[in-house]
């Protein structure tokens, strides 16, 4: 799972966490009277100062899954994260990235540009940590 799926899969929870605070506010909503039976009699209490009195959860869960439309939206429009390999990398990093992209060995590539085995792994190493991949086999995904 990358960055991108992760945000999106918060985004959703905060949404569904939205989406029940709004349920259990309307199901649940502030109640200013109050009804009490003992036998025979009947007694209602009135609180004025719950008559004005917003349901928070309600309104609480309003405002996240408004943000979280809106979080959802801006992600989803905004460009992505990665950087371009060629302002990255440098020219040497490139040039064994492209022959790293041909499935090219390391020894093959030292031979090819003039370069020791061990010189090569460490630009390799370079590579994959300013590209931020693990293996050859990511390579192919980045640019």
């Amino acid at each position: 799972m990358n960055d991108k799926q992760k945000k999106y899969y918060l985004i959703l929870i905060n949404l569904i966490i939205g989406i029940i605070l709004i349920i259990y506010g309307i199901l649940n909503p502030v109640k200013p009277i109050n009804n009490f039976n003992s036998g025979d009699t009947k007694i209602t209490i009135i609180e004025i100062n719950k008559l004005s009195q917003p349901n928070y959860v309600l309104i609480f869960g309003i405002v996240l899954s408004i943000l979280s439309v809106f979080l959802f939206i801006f992600n989803y429009f905004s460009k992505p994260t990665n950087q371009n390999t060629s302002k990255t990398l440098t020219k040497k990093e490139i040039e064994i990235f492209e022959l790293l992209k041909q499935g090219k060995t390391n020894k093959e590539i030292a031979s090819e540009l003039f370069i020791s085995v061990s010189t090569v792994k460490t630009h390799i190493n370079n590579i994959f940590k300013k590209l931020n991949i693990s293996n050859r086999n990511e390579i192919t995904t980045k640019n």
